[in-house]
């Protein structure tokens, strides 16, 4: 079993082939070994919150704003934004960590920044399916200047945090 995990080579591909079965692709496409740095369930849900957030907050704040209602500090905050369904949403999320997946999630073109002074987010036609998770898997590979959107995984910025 230390062998299979240990495997450069396709993860479903040689579990299949271990109890025998004839008709293994060579690659799945699908699994850690064959698209390194797949996205887990975790973190792709922290993304769809994320959107969920921008989409609650009626596209009209930016960063900063976005991030401190998805983790619950609404103190300084205007009423719309204390009472979307998201506040505390990620709560158990850093807001360096948000930054940065806000940041891939522009990157990746699930979301735009105004051009004006205030700098507002909004979701794009890509990111306004993928909040619901009715669109295609969306990923996003954060070990380039440029990151693109696949189909299917992705590389994250930090892991999920765990909640205990």
């Amino acid at each position: 079993m230390i062998e299979c995990a240990d495997t450069p080579i396709c993860l479903r591909a040689t579990i299949l082939q271990y109890f025998g079965e004839p008709a293994v692709r060579e690659r799945c496409e699908s699994c850690g070994n064959c698209r390194p740095g797949a996205i887990d369930a975790c973190e792709r849900e922290l993304v769809r919150k994320i959107l969920r957030g921008i989409a609650d907050a009626g596209e009209r704040y930016g960063r900063n704003r976005i991030i401190a209602m998805l983790t619950g500090k609404v103190g300084d905050l205007p009423p719309s934004l204390t009472k979307a369904s998201t506040v505390g949403a990620l709560r158990h999320e850093a807001p360096d960590t948000l930054r940065d997946w806000i940041q891939v999630s522009i990157a990746a073109g699930l979301v735009a920044v105004s051009q004006d002074q205030y700098r507002t987010l909004r979701l794009t036609e890509t990111g306004s399916h993928d909040r619901s998770g009715r669109g295609a898997r969306s990923t996003v590979d954060k070990t380039s200047a440029t990151i693109t959107i696949l189909r299917g995984a992705a590389l994250s910025p930090r892991s999920c945090a765990r909640v205990r």
